[in-house]
């Protein structure tokens, strides 16, 4: 078996380095250097960590595509043939070309991967292979120069951490290659899916990793500045780092209640194929929770969860039938300053005093919808929420009951998907948004079976939104998104919140 077998939940971006021992082209240490330094000087080191592998072999690779299951970013570094692909090596340090075609084929069944770099010369007839398989490849034409390709992979991976698209980034490091040495900026190439827009791509921060003690006790000085011990009710589930930043320092410390979930580590959440009776559970705690919360007289509600789409808009929904105000918190990466932590903030809708001005700005490009209701349709409503990154059509047209009756209404954001699109300040105007379509949707089509609901956005949007959906005459049916699906990535129905339970298949 490979070396790297043991899971690595955090990693970002692979990195894999072909070269013999006395190889001085490649300079691999050096490769990783400058991207592992564009990431700290932007102080994103520890939200886009890297694992490193500058002596690959074949299984190496292998191996660490199987064990970093959240890996955005492949980079390979290796020289390049023409024709026949790149040279890797194999367990026995035996050189072996492999062709775009290969290599796609291996890559095919790890969808997480959204950007491929190939950091080798004449790669751009093997990025054409990998079109179809990821979001964007980056790589070279011809011969080219190792230090043009070093500054221009220090300038993207610069720009990834600002927060820049892939579009973005490789454009300005072309134009910063182009400076010193324009001939070289015109062999950087960037090969795109069909349907994919680069200046939508952007890289996921790490957001489920463990807190640091100094970032679980910023959590804990906000939270007890703001929790009501008297009046107050804290709801927590699967943040095992976190539960300790809930204050406890007062005599008189608030009722905390935790919903156990089978697998602390998310390992439920990412099954496949997915175990419903766990995701049952998961849900009938939560009704559980919400059945002793009924009984107390709390005032405020406040909500510090880590769970999947569908059961964080279920137990959202279960507190707004209690008639409290309700705090849902959001884990919000710090901003650029270097004092700041990680930390579970509010994003609304009970905390005013705690919120910032709210952004009126109207946060999604308006829908299209029909002059008229649709009573003939009886087909499905299918509505993406493709906030932090595009939903693929396909991907949701497959997951229809009848691909031939559903009509996709697609919410996406003005200047189009980023992580870094929905903040404190737009949630409320992007939630109510959401709750509009989700009205509209209903009244326009009637008939309609269902209404599918496929979100890729922070959780805080969807979990606003579900406070208003209990009245929903049509049903909410709440999928989830499965990466390493056989034999390609899918979304299921998972739950559902007209019925409050999970979808049995």
């Amino acid at each position: 078996m490979p070396e790297a077998t043991r899971l690595d939940e955090d990693t970002r971006i692979i990195f894999v380095g072909f070269a013999e021992a006395d190889d001085t082209g490649l300079c691999l240490d050096e490769e990783i250097e400058a991207i592992e330094g564009a990431f700290a000087g932007a102080n994103m080191a520890g939200a886009l960590p890297i694992s490193a592998h500058p002596n690959a072999s074949t299984d190496t690779l292998h191996g660490a595509l199987l064990a970093a299951k959240r890996a955005q970013v492949l980079h390979f570094s290796a020289h390049g043939h023409t024709v026949q692909g790149l040279l890797l090596y194999d367990a026995e340090g035996r050189p072996v070309l492999a062709a775009g075609s290969q290599l796609a084929t291996l890559l095919g069944r790890f969808r997480n991967l959204r950007l491929v770099v190939l950091a080798g010369c004449h790669q751009d007839h093997q990025a054409e292979a990998l079109r179809d398989i990821v979001d964007c490849v980056v790589a070279t034409s011809g011969r080219i120069n190792v230090d043009a390709s070093r500054q221009f992979m220090r300038a993207f991976y610069l720009g990834l951490a600002h927060g820049d698209s892939v579009g973005a980034a490789f454009e300005t490091a072309k134009a910063r290659v182009g400076i010193d040495a324009a001939r070289a900026s015109e062999q950087f190439w960037l090969i795109h899916r069909e349907q994919i827009n680069p200046a939508w791509v952007r890289l996921d921060p790490v957001r489920a990793s463990a807190a640091t003690a100094a970032e679980i006790e910023a959590t804990g000085d906000w939270l007890e500045r703001h929790v009501n011990s008297f009046e107050d009710v804290v709801i927590t589930a699967n943040v095992t780092d976190w539960r300790d930043a809930v204050p406890h320092k007062r005599s008189a410390a608030p009722p905390v209640f935790d919903i156990a979930v089978p697998d602390r580590q998310g390992g439920w959440q990412r099954d496949w194929p997915p175990k419903r009776d766990e995701w049952a559970a998961v849900a009938a705690e939560i009704e559980r929770v919400a059945a002793i919360i009924r009984e107390g007289d709390w005032k405020r509600v406040h909500l510090v969860v880590h769970l999947p789409f569908g059961l964080s808009a279920l137990l959202a929904q279960s507190i707004e039938a209690m008639n409290h105000d309700v705090i849902i918190y959001q884990w919000t990466p710090p901003p650029k300053d270097a004092d700041a932590r990680r930390a579970w903030l509010p994003w609304g809708p009970g905390a005013p005093d705690a919120m910032p001005a709210p952004d009126d700005t109207p946060f999604f490009e308006p829908i299209d919808w029909p002059e008229r209701p649709q009573p003939g349709f009886t087909g499905d409503l299918a509505i993406t929420v493709g906030v932090s990154r595009p939903i693929a059509p396909e991907l949701v047209r497959a997951a229809a009951p009848d691909r031939s009756r559903i009509r996709l209404v697609p919410l996406v954001p003005r200047g189009g998907a980023s992580q870094a699109a929905l903040d404190q300040r737009n949630i409320g105007r992007a939630s109510a948004q959401l709750t509009d379509a989700l009205s509209k949707g209903a009244a326009h089509y009637p008939n309609a079976a269902a209404i599918h609901l496929f979100v890729c956005a922070p959780k805080a949007l969807l979990m606003r939104a579900a406070l208003r959906l209990a009245t929903s005459p049509l049903r909410v049916i709440v999928h989830e998104f499965y990466a390493h699906a056989e034999p390609r990535a899918c979304y299921l129905p998972m739950t559902d919140l007209h019925a409050r339970s999970i979808v049995e298949v």
